[in-house]
């Protein structure tokens, strides 16, 4: 079948997004709903009186926050990454997401020890940059 005019790709257009991408981004949000939930049931009836309570505290919160960012990732990288190589995926989104809310997470557990300062937020920063580009290195 030849190609017309109107079914002609244009260079950059978009692409659709496929039916078990939705899917798996729906999952996401339906999960990070669930986490959140899940949070504000843990800081609503659990009294943060040991270690333990505030390990699950942290590690509900980068839950909720990984799959949270993980759509709009996803969104993102689909309309900014336009080489073949460097094609966004679901898993791709929710290791970037992962990434952000462990720099997140971080600073919050040191803002909450007492010892976060800027010069520590910027260390985070730069290492949640330097994993970035080692996952943009292994993919090339």
């Amino acid at each position: 079948m030849a190609r017309t005019a109107s079914t002609k790709r244009r260079p950059g257009a978009t692409r659709g997004v496929d039916r078990s991408t939705k899917l798996v981004l729906a999952l996401l949000l339906m999960f990070a709903l669930l986490f959140w939930g899940g949070l504000l049931w843990f800081t609503y009836y659990v009294y943060p009186s040991t270690t333990s309570t505030y390990f699950v505290f942290f590690l509900l919160l980068l839950s909720a926050l990984t799959l949270t960012l993980a759509p709009p990732i996803y969104g993102l990288g689909e309309r900014f990454f336009f080489a073949r190589s460097n094609r966004m995926t679901p898993l791709r989104a929710l290791l970037l997401s992962l990434v952000c809310a462990l720099a997140v997470v971080l600073n919050l557990i040191l803002r909450a020890l007492h010892s976060w300062n800027p010069i520590m937020a910027i260390v985070i920063v730069a290492a949640a940059f330097v994993v970035e580009i080692l996952f943009l290195a292994r993919k090339a």
